[in-house]
Order: structure tokens, then C-alpha cells, then sequence
């Protein structure tokens, strides 16, 4: 599958990071008209490209908005994807900010196939309630853990029990940032997936 990215080429600015825009457009509200266009546009490509999934990052901001739910599913539509081609993902933050609302969201995508993932595992609250309650398909382990996988045995041992928590409530796991091959072995041996 894919995973959508925004990245900001300014003409002004040169390449701007994510890590540099992204908060500014929460803190100003543009993250909602900005996410509305990542979703459309990934979603475009996923059926032009004609690729099995297309994960879509929302910040807390965005998952929040009233209805998310359907207008994800009426952007779906007029792109002529099928729901089952989507991911959402979300991080914990995005989840314990409003319980219900997050229910109500997830239950309204849940129903019509789209699959959720929660991101940046073990950097949050990691709590256990969210994986019961919210119906989780996919845990993605944060990037920090599988940079130190190799060199810190903690780092081994936290990925490999939360890989088999994932495993025994049916959920896929994806080790985000892997960048050498030693760090591929030793995942692969705990059980990611991906």
C-alpha cells in the first residue's frame, strides 16, 4: 500500500518540513481545508495507481471536526474508491481528546471498511483501552523504537511484546523508519509485518 505524505516545495522558502508547517497549520485551523486536500488528492492517486490501500494521516484537529466519518466517505465516492482501499491512521492524542466523538467517527468508517491504525505506538499514552474499545487493525510502532532496536535491548523487548499483543488481538504491525538491514532482521523476528 501507500502511505500519504504531504511535503511543501516553496517558492519562497525552498523544501519546508512537515515538522515546520504542520503545527502552524493546526494552531491556525488551515490543517482542515490542508487535510481535506491530502485525502482527495491520495486518494486520486491510490485509484490511479491502482495500489491495494492508501493509509491518510489526520491529526487530532482533523479527526476531531464534526463528521469526519461521512465526509471521508463522500470524498471516497466522488474519487471512486471503494472504502476498503482506505487506512486512517491517528495517534492516541487524536483519541483520548474527545472519546466519544472519536467512537462516533470510527464507528461510522469501521462500517463501511476502512481500516484504522493507530500511529506512533509506545510515544503516547499507549494505553491498552484504546486497542479493545476503538477496533484497531494496524499498530504502528514509532520510529524511535526501531532506531535503537539494534543497540538497546529495552528498545528489542518493548517492540517484541508489543508485536505479540498486536498478534494475539488480530492486528498487523509496521515498523516505522527502518533503515538498515540488522534492524530488518530483528523485526522480522519479533513478527512485523510490514
Amino acid at each position: 500500500g501507500f502511505e500519504a505524505l504531504v511535503r511543501w516545495n516553496s517558492p519562497e522558502f525552498g523544501s519546508v518540513a512537515p515538522d515546520d508547517f504542520i503545527p502552524v497549520a493546526e494552531e491556525t485551523g488551515v490543517i482542515l481545508e490542508l487535510g481535506d486536500w491530502i485525502m482527495r488528492q491520495a486518494m486520486k492517486d491510490c485509484r490511479r495507481w491502482g495500489g491495494p490501500y492508501v493509509s491518510i494521516n489526520l491529526s487530532a484537529r482533523q479527526f476531531l471536526y464534526q463528521k469526519v466519518g461521512e465526509r471521508i466517505l463522500r470524498y471516497a465516492q466522488e474519487c471512486d474508491l471503494p472504502p476498503g482501499k482506505l487506512q486512517v491512521e491517528l495517534t492516541e492524542t487524536a483519541i483520548i481528546d474527545d472519546v466519544e466523538r472519536a467512537h462516533e467517527n470510527l464507528k461510522v468508517l469501521r462500517a463501511a471498511g476502512v481500516r484504522i491504525a493507530l500511529d506512533d505506538f509506545g510515544t503516547g499514552y499507549s494505553s491498552l483501552t484504546y486497542l479493545h474499545r476503538f477496533d484497531i487493525d494496524c499498530i504502528k510502532i514509532d520510529k524511535s523504537f526501531v532506531d535503537d532496536v539494534t543497540r538497546d535491548h529495552q528498545s528489542a523487548m518493548i517492540v517484541a511484546s508489543v508485536t505479540r499483543l498486536a498478534k494475539a488481538l488480530g492486528m498487523s504491525v509496521v515498523a516505522e523508519g527502518v533503515e538498515t538491514e540488522p534492524q530488518r532482521q530483528i523485526l522480522i523476528a519479533a513478527g512485523c509485518d510490514h
